[in-house]
């Protein structure tokens, strides 16, 4: 048979799956079962398939093609180490990679972050990460392939200086690990930083919030800025792949008045999208959900009067709203609270949680517990009281809480170790 009529069989029934599955189908392919190799999930399905042994699919399909599920490296790898023993080709590994283990930065290896000014690989989000080292836009937007050759090659430069253990930028930074790396080197995250009009002025934001703040050469810059070019620059280098998501963080989206040429040049690719939702957008609901992407809403307050403080504009009740309809139509959306002094109180706490419990749909709803990224100094007893209070209630109503970077390491087992002495009293309060 040829390769592509093959069966496909997903190996991995797990929590990965479910986007994986997705993505798949997204490509017109059908799976006919799942693989895996817990034997307490044979016989049984799992979303709508059946689940069976490597065994049991040779001796039913004899020929076939195998798609990886899981997230993480290692036990992709081990996956990999598996089937090849097996006698399974790599050939018909769909997702077949190679790894190797050193030490690496997540940001390094997968991401790129451009702006008016360089491309580069991370936004500096705690003080235990080193400063981010990037390459200027040549000759400005005229040169998109040059620039893009350019950071690629300070990535590699970076890659090899930090798996080797020798002196760079990157040297000291908290997300430096070793485990195992992927040797194909792709993008997985393009971040979107241009400077862009917003409506509000948030306490804590410091973007370039209006292009009168921008000077004329970076203004005509952004206006002019190819997108079609840049998208097929990096299809062209071979970097993104379907699975890339594009995120926007810096101003507002929803209000850019070339929105309908960006997301038409990235409609293919997943779109990750920081709003302030006071303007709903019905072309961003629908591509972050069909493209695995998703709706980012720093919210911040749990209150009327809080919110217009932290914001400086009186759209609360409208934001909520927004959301629930972003939800509705099945985008994943998270909603963030960043804390700082003027909500870190019970009653902004409290009415934020209470305001998610309302969504219609907590299935596509996930909180994010985040920080001023400019802070100095290290979590207080009592915001690291709050933020046990919100993690244990959100949980309690099954919605999921995922904590920002802006947070350490240390941070976040403080504040899980907090949740578990909460008592009902306080949860309460």
């Amino acid at each position: 048979m040829n390769s592509d009529t093959l069966p496909l069989v997903l190996y991995g029934a797990g929590a990965n799956a479910v986007g994986e599955l997705a993505n798949v189908k997204k490509k017109g392919l059908n799976p006919v079962c799942f693989c895996d190799s817990d034997s307490l999930k044979h016989g049984f399905e799992y979303l709508g398939l059946p689940v069976l042994s490597f065994k049991q699919v040779q001796d039913k399909y004899y020929d076939f093609n195998i798609y990886i599920t899981p997230a993480d490296f290692s036990i992709r790898s081990e996956i990999i180490g598996f089937l090849l023993a097996q006698g399974l080709y790599k050939e018909k590994i769909v997702n077949y990679e190679e790894y190797e283990e050193y030490s690496g930065c997540h940001f390094l290896e997968s991401s790129l972050v451009i702006d008016h000014r360089l491309l580069t690989f991370c936004c500096k989000t705690n003080n235990m990460m080193s400063e981010s080292p990037g390459v200027f836009w040549n000759n400005n937007n005229f040169d998109v392939e040059v620039s893009i050759s350019k950071f690629i090659e300070n990535r590699d430069r970076l890659i090899h200086l930090v798996k080797n253990n020798k002196s760079s930028e990157c040297e000291g930074c908290v997300c430096i690990v070793n485990k195992l790396w992927v040797r194909k080197k792709r993008i997985d995250t393009v971040g979107i930083g241009f400077p862009s009009p917003c409506q509000l002025s948030c306490t804590y934001c410091g973007s370039i919030r209006a292009f009168k703040k921008v000077n004329d050469n970076n203004r005509r810059f952004i206006n002019s800025f190819d997108w079609k070019r840049f998208v097929d620059t990096l299809e062209k280098k071979n970097l993104i792949t379907d699975k890339t998501i594009f995120g926007f963080a810096s101003g507002e989206l929803s209000i850019n008045p070339r929105i309908d040429e960006i997301l038409n040049s990235l409609a293919k690719y997943g779109i990750s999208v920081l709003t302030n939702g006071i303007v709903y957008n019905e072309k961003i609901a629908k591509l972050t959900t069909m493209t695995g992407g998703g709706i980012n809403i720093s919210v911040d307050a749990g209150t009327r009067k809080t919110y217009k403080l932290v914001k400086g504009l009186d759209v609360f009740d409208k934001v909520w709203a927004n959301i629930n309809r972003y939800v509705l139509k099945g985008a994943s959306t998270e909603i963030k609270y960043i804390f700082l002094p003027e909500n870190s109180n019970h009653s902004d706490v409290q009415g934020f949680i209470r305001h998610v419990i309302d969504i219609n749909d907590k299935n596509c709803v996930r909180i994010v517990i985040s920080l001023d990224m400019r802070r100095k100094a290290e979590l207080a007893e009592d915001q690291i009281h709050l933020m046990a209070k919100m993690y244990t209630i959100a949980k309690q109503n099954d919605i999921s809480v995922i904590f920002c970077n802006t947070c350490t390491p240390d941070e976040i087992v403080r504040i899980c170790e907090a949740a578990k002495f909460l008592t009902e009293k306080e949860l309460n309060e």
